[in-house]
């Protein structure tokens, strides 16, 4: 005797068949268009319109300032006035365009031996300036120690050479040397050349009044 509990078996179920479909057949795509050129929109283009201009001043005249009672009148300019002259600024005076002279790029080198030279020379001019003045104001009497007779008054005017010609030469010495010294140039051969024809005129003078006194024998 069979159970009630258990189901009896269930017979397979056969599939359905599906109809056949065929495949869609390919389609190629369409071939590349370029895009077309650009053209520019055939109405120019136009500025914008310029601002309203301002309204024209009315033609009415504009009432004049009462004048004012009190006060005096502004003067007229005078002849020749120019207004715009006041702004501009007063002419400058006209100087050269060198003051001084350049200075010297490349400057000579100083010699000290010439111009310790030429001092000591100067120095020397100095004493012989000197003595010569001595011995010409005393020439009379040295003369007549000696034994020579000689005028005072002849003799006055050698005696006036050896004093002008000493004192003279030497100014011409320091007058000339002491430039040459600053712009470093030689200058020794001034007071050299000043002593020389100061001894010349010395000797000379001193020469000749003794042999006019006859007094060269005591000498």
């Amino acid at each position: 005797m069979s159970d009630p509990t258990v189901e009896p078996p269930v017979p397979p179920v056969e599939p359905t068949a599906r109809p056949y479909t065929p495949p869609t057949p390919y389609t190629p795509p369409a071939p590349y268009a370029p895009p077309s050129p650009y053209t520019p929109a055939a109405q120019p283009y136009a500025p914008p319109a310029a601002p309203p201009s301002a309204p024209a001043p009315s033609a009415h005249p504009v009432p004049a300032a009462p004048a004012q009672t009190g006060v005096p009148p502004i003067p007229p300019p005078p002849a020749g006035y120019d207004p715009a002259a006041g702004s501009r600024p007063p002419a400058q005076p006209a100087y050269p365009s060198q003051m001084y002279a350049p200075l010297d790029a490349n400057p000579r080198p100083r010699r000290v031996w010439d111009v310790v030279l030429t001092v000591v020379l100067l120095v020397l001019g100095l004493f012989g300036t000197l003595a010569g003045v001595i011995v010409a104001a005393g020439l009379s009497e040295a003369i007549a120690q000696q034994g020579g007779a000689v005028d005072p008054q002849r003799i006055a005017g050698d005696q006036l050479v050896l004093v002008i010609s000493h004192i003279a030469l030497l100014l011409v010495a320091l007058g000339v040397s002491i430039p040459l010294l600053v712009t470093r140039r030689i200058a020794f051969w001034v007071p050299l050349v000043c002593g020389v024809v100061a001894s010349g005129f010395f000797w000379a003078t001193l020469f000749g009044v003794v042999l006019a006194s006859g007094a060269s024998q005591a000498f």
